[in-house]
């Protein structure tokens, strides 16, 4: 399931995880929180793709102004990739 605003997707919920959108300026943040990045499958041909999606750290989840701003921040970057993407 997704999340969006002004339908762009910046997290999606998969198995009772939320995953949160990140760039290049939020990445190192959930490196170092040791969060999982969203690898989905394919059931098919058995191939997987690396989304650019990664596991809300435990400790962001216990304090609800942290959540808030790495929801901001995931926002920030789902804005971001669209509009890279309409250059």
């Amino acid at each position: 399931t997704g999340l969006f605003q002004e339908e762009i997707m910046f997290a999606l919920v998969f198995d009772e995880t939320l995953y949160f959108r990140i760039d290049k300026t939020t990445l190192s943040d959930y490196q170092r929180a040791m969060s999982q990045q969203f690898v989905y499958g394919y059931v098919d041909s058995g191939k997987t793709s690396r989304m650019p999606y990664w596991s809300v750290p435990t400790q962001v989840f216990g304090h609800g102004p942290t959540l808030r701003e790495w929801a901001e921040r995931a926002k920030v970057s789902a804005f971001r990739a669209k509009a890279i993407r309409r250059r």
